[in-house]
């Protein structure tokens, strides 16, 4: 399950920290304090709709997560109205793959990392922003691993973010820079980053994306065939 929760106050996430000691978690990245979303991974329903009703879920407020039967249950019986996405699939890096230590980028191009003044172009590229989005990819770019690469003249060309649910999100290059090898740059950079981290890289793409299925098998991800939606809900006021 991966869930993103309210932000988390020093009341919330020493609650967070004690439930999640208890259930023997495994998370992508440690809860910090103020963050908005935790992984948690348990085929254990009954642990899974305890976390839910643990008090870290503002159910009047939007929220955005991957569906499973706990919570399809909980948001049934609150009379939550909820918006369906399927046809996801989680990819994971091969424990077999050894990446390539030493990526070069063409000539023209130099790798960095993004800044709060990058959040309004990734937010525009976006295709799944809505109001807020710039806010939340800030907070992604602040605390949270992102990696990107600009021309000879600094400019923005290609981004890749982490975001709070853990997977790798966001992928894009720039129009006029593509077929440069920038996107499997990216990914294999950032995969290098979070093994170091003794974080295994994993990423949730829609199998109709062929190009990007294509792509991150070219740099040893596997398909575990374990599907994957995600479930928004709306406000009282039918905000999503």
């Amino acid at each position: 399950m991966a869930l993103r929760t309210k932000p988390l106050s020093s009341k919330y996430f020493s609650e967070l920290i004690k439930r999640l000691a208890l259930y023997g978690h495994k998370t992508y990245h440690k809860p910090k304090l103020n963050d908005e979303g935790v992984l948690l991974y348990t085929t254990d329903t009954v642990r899974c709709k305890d976390f839910l009703l643990a008090n870290f879920t503002d159910w009047e407020d939007k929220l955005f997560g991957e569906a499973c039967a706990a919570l399809d249950a909980i948001l049934l019986q609150k009379g939550i109205k909820y918006r369906f996405s399927g046809g996801y699939s989680l990819f994971c890096l091969s424990r077999e793959w050894h990446l390539n230590t030493h990526l070069s980028l063409p000539s023209g191009y130099h790798e960095g990392v993004l800044t709060r003044t990058d959040a309004a172009t990734v937010t525009s590229n976006w295709i799944y922003s809505e109001p807020g989005t710039e806010e939340y990819i800030s907070f992604i770019i602040d605390n949270l691993s992102t990696i990107c690469i600009r021309d000879d003249n600094n400019e923005l060309v290609g981004w890749l973010l982490q975001p709070t649910l853990g997977a790798f999100g966001m992928l894009h290059v720039i129009d006029g820079h593509r077929r440069h090898g920038l996107g499997k740059y990216m990914v294999q950079k950032l995969s290098q980053q979070l093994l170091q981290n003794d974080k295994r890289p994993f990423v949730l793409i829609q199998m109709s994306n062929k190009q990007s299925v294509e792509l991150h098998e070219k740099c040893g991800y596997e398909n575990t065939n374990d599907a994957c939606a995600w479930i928004q809900t709306f406000t009282k006021d039918g905000k999503k």
